[in-house]
């Protein structure tokens, strides 16, 4: 089962989330945050984009490693 969600499901706390955007006849995927001021998705750095369809939880970061003696 996907965790794939509508978009209109997704959370406009300013919580980053992993989008699916389909954008110029191709789907693309981007790292988003809810932009209050304008009611709009933000991509990181800071494109715009205005048509995402589905939303997923990003997932934690990898755990940190100890690096070996070089």
């Amino acid at each position: 089962m996907s965790d794939w969600q509508p978009i209109e499901t997704a959370p406009k706390d300013g919580t980053e989330i992993l989008v699916y955007d389909v954008w110029q006849k191709k789907g693309e995927l981007f790292i988003v945050g809810w932009h209050f001021r304008d009611n709009s998705w933000r991509t990181v750095p800071g494109e715009w984009r205005k048509e995402p369809t589905h939303w997923i939880r990003l997932p934690p970061p990898p755990a940190e490693q100890e690096r070996p003696d070089a």
